[in-house]
């Protein structure tokens, strides 16, 4: 839970009776919470004690919630709450105004793709994968902050107290969950970084120690409420994907976090497992080897999946967590940076930077698609108090130039994981493309050059998710070495 105080709200419905109740909000109320008429807005992840009266002042709803984010845009104003305790009378209410739940959906499973940029996730419904709509979004923004008033924070409302409050906010949390507290991580850290529980990195968010776990627990912890407001129903049993080549401190860590945000988690998934499962799932194949290549935001993963029918394992894997699309948005912004103070004769100061920083992420995505983009940073202040509008053009030979030893290292790194299982790019009967910088030209074009067969594009559908909602199917056939069980040792906590 957040850690702010809770709210009292009490309102009287103008409904007269039972039946005026369910007629008007039945299809906005279950068991596991309900959309509330209000005008009122609070932030996703606001505590409330609640009491809600029919017209004639008798209580018909009472107990405790947590708002997960706003009532659908189709229907009136107001906020989406789960439901965390009601008393006896209010669940006698919901017996008499509402069938309970099928016992299809108490047995869903969410599987969650935990990553750098977002957190997806997904179901199985009916044997198929369907996407689970987290707010308003498909994706979670990855961002975790503390308030002013000690509350924690996460996706959108930790992104947007990022604009006015950074010092506040830690983006991107996966990549530095679990990592010791040693000097080339901690350089690294976008957040004042301290040694912390287990030796490992915490974050110094107005003057307090705050364990990464606690973080990242936070973001699961919405993103589960907000997947069973979308559902309708509690939803507490998940599988998490993570990067093949977490260690087992990285992958405790996540464990942790679970525990923390009211997750049973079953089980952690390699994102690569995950990937090569969802697209497996139900094409009944021969035995065939599979590379699947993830380049997201934040991590660079690869990993080599031997299939046949619904049975898989993963033979090899690897990767660099300090390598994905920000490292690319790095180098044009470095390039962006040196054109714009050779041409205007400026120095630019550490904001100015950073919105040279913002404006370059943009110009990756679009140059993926054109051939050269204008990029326009407008009132920049330069040291001396100067303000002045930074304008270029940027071409698409330009941006790969600045960032052709990172398509290198991807490249170097597969051919070296496929070595160490002494096997050659011809080997490989199929490759799957998975994550958001993985649709780069440049990259593209050098993964072309590598396999001698054109390569699978997964990146714009839900696969992790999806992978690892399979993944926790009663008895599946799955053979994966880096696939654990919560309770086993390798995913309990490190000492």
């Amino acid at each position: 839970m957040g850690d702010g105080a809770m709210e009292t709200v009490r309102a009287r419905l103008p409904f007269e009776t039972e039946r005026e109740l369910a007629e008007n909000l039945g299809a906005r109320l279950s068991r596991a919470g309900m959309d509330l008429p209000t005008d009122r807005e609070w932030l996703p992840g606001t505590l409330l004690v609640f009491e809600l009266s029919l017209a004639s002042g008798r209580v018909v709803l009472r107990g405790e919630a947590v708002v997960s984010g706003r009532s659908p845009p189709d229907g009136p104003p107001g906020a989406r709450l789960r439901f965390l305790h009601l008393d006896e009378e209010s669940h006698r209410l919901l017996d008499r105004i509402g069938p309970p739940p099928d016992n299809a959906s108490r047995d869903w499973v969410l599987g969650i793709d935990l990553g750098t940029e977002g957190v997806r996730v997904a179901i199985l419904r009916h044997a198929e994968p369907e996407p689970v709509r987290i707010g308003e979004e498909a994706v979670l923004p990855s961002w975790t902050a503390l308030d002013a008033s000690g509350r924690l924070l996460a996706g959108g409302a930790a992104r947007a107290l990022a604009a006015t409050d950074p010092s506040a906010c830690v983006p991107s949390v996966k990549r530095w969950l679990g990592r010791r507290f040693e000097p080339a991580t901690v350089r690294r850290a976008p957040f004042r970084a301290v040694e912390g529980e287990r030796s490992e990195i915490a974050a110094v968010l107005r003057g307090e120690a705050v364990p990464l776990d606690r973080l990242c627990g936070e973001l699961l912890r919405t993103a589960r409420l907000l997947a069973e407001a979308s559902l309708r129903v509690p939803v507490a049993r998940a599988v998490i994907a993570v990067p093949a080549h977490f260690d087992e401190r990285q992958r405790a860590a996540v464990a942790r976090a679970a525990a923390l945000s009211g997750l049973d988690l079953e089980r952690l998934v390699s994102e690569t497992a995950a990937t090569a499962r969802a697209y497996a799932a139900g094409r009944q194949l021969p035995r065939r080897r599979l590379a699947v290549i993830d380049l997201g935001a934040g991590t660079f993963s690869a990993g080599i999946v031997e299939v046949e029918g619904d049975s898989l394992e993963v033979v090899a894997a690897g990767g660099d967590s300090f390598l994905g699309g920000s490292e690319f948005d790095l180098r044009i912004a470095e390039l962006l940076a040196q054109r714009f103070e050779e041409e205007e004769g400026v120095t630019l100061d550490e904001a100015a930077r950073k919105r040279i920083r913002d404006a370059s992420e943009n110009a990756k995505l679009s140059l993926s698609s054109v051939r050269e983009t204008e990029i326009v940073v407008p009132a920049v202040t330069v040291r001396g108090g100067v303000r002045v509008e930074l304008r270029t053009v940027l071409t698409l030979p330009e941006a790969e130039a600045a960032f052709a030893d990172l398509v290198g290292r991807i490249a170097e790194d597969t051919v070296r994981l496929l070595a160490a299982r002494r096997l050659a790019p011809r080997d490989v009967d199929e490759v799957l493309l998975a994550g958001a910088a993985i649709r780069m030209p440049a990259v593209r074009r050098r993964l072309e050059m590598l396999f001698p067969r054109a390569p699978i594009d997964m990146s714009a559908s839900s696969s992790v998710a999806a992978g690892a909602a399979f993944a926790g199917l009663p008895g599946s056939a799955v053979d994966w070495h880096d696939v654990f069980d919560a309770a086993s040792p390798r995913a309990r906590a490190v000492p």
